[in-house]
């Protein structure tokens, strides 16, 4: 587990260790617009795949990872939509993604979905060493203010992103 100054942090320091300049960062799109701010400050790309009936493109997000490829982030539930992967979905689309990319699954509005059809990638993390799986204590719990997130994920993409944090972030 790594802490963040919201979840938001944990995604920047991602980008800061997978990506380079001239690399590719894919997302869907409209998405939590961030992921091409932090993308463009890491000197990156981002490739935006257009959302069919404000749903992923779950077939086109994976066609759309190259060889330039390192990240591929999945808002899930996605912002603005509010539209989730279902687990059948989720696992199609990280076992798609080849293992020299992280897969930063941002499940900040995990509390708001129907269990019943959402599918949590924290369920795939020992299957998948290049997963990260993002939550936040902004949204469901109502503390926004604190700038709290945290990301699950393999022991050495965890060590990676301990070391991108930024000095005197979040108390642990």
């Amino acid at each position: 587990v790594v802490l963040g100054c919201g979840s938001i942090e944990v995604c920047r320091q991602a980008v800061t260790i997978a990506a380079e300049p001239d690399s590719e960062v894919v997302h869907a799109w409209p998405t939590f617009p961030e992921y091409a701010t932090i993308t463009a400050l890491a000197g990156a790309r981002a490739r935006r795949v257009p959302l069919v009936e404000a749903r992923h493109d779950v077939a086109a997000m994976a066609e759309a990872v190259t060889e330039q490829t390192r990240v591929v982030f999945v808002c899930n539930p996605n912002n603005p939509t509010g539209t989730a992967l279902t687990r059948a979905e989720l696992v199609t689309l990280v076992d798609t993604v080849p293992s020299w990319c992280l897969v930063v699954v941002d499940e900040a509005y995990v509390d708001f979905a129907d269990p019943r059809e959402f599918g949590s990638a924290l369920e795939l993390l020992g299957l998948h060493q290049n997963l990260l799986v993002l939550r936040t204590f902004s949204k469901a719990y109502g503390l926004a203010g604190l700038r709290v997130g945290y990301g699950v994920a393999d022991v050495e993409v965890a060590s990676l992103l301990r070391r991108a944090r930024i000095p005197f972030g979040v108390s642990s």
